[in-house]
């Protein structure tokens, strides 16, 4: 999984408890390039910076915090500022956002090395990097 591109595919599900506060739960899977999939279980929190702003424009900041199932297992954290840009004056929106994604996994991969002669095994890493999403909200 070392330094390969990923694209993912969230479903997040909750309530909004007050017009700044919303807490959820989700689900994701994750491809990334070198044909491993992964799929992300994690609790959402946002929160949304309405009154600063027109009621059709909302900043906020979230966070997804979970573990990963699949071929990459492990701790998943996921903190984003973005937009929602909202359809009238509906709860339904698009929504822009950049963050950071970090797993925490097992690398389960045997590989040979031919310097050496011999094989050797992954073991926990770290993967990361930033992440660019839009998400239709309703």
């Amino acid at each position: 999984i070392h330094n390969y591109n990923r694209i993912t595919l969230f479903t997040t599900h909750g309530c909004q408890i007050n017009p700044y506060l919303f807490v959820g739960a989700g689900m994701g899977a994750t491809y990334w390039d070198d044909e491993t999939w992964s799929y992300p279980i994690y609790a959402d929190v946002r929160t949304e910076i309405h009154n600063a702003f027109r009621r059709n424009f909302s900043p906020y900041l979230e966070v997804k915090t979970g573990y990963s199932v699949g071929d990459a297992n492990g701790f998943y954290f996921s903190p984003s500022v973005g937009f929602h840009f909202y359809f009238g004056h509906t709860n339904m929106g698009l929504s822009v956002a950049i963050g950071y994604s970090m797993q925490y996994a097992d690398d389960d991969f045997m590989d040979y090395d031919y310097y050496d002669n011999n094989y050797w095994s992954g073991g926990k890493q770290n993967y990361d990097g930033l992440n660019f999403s839009v998400s239709f909200d309703f």
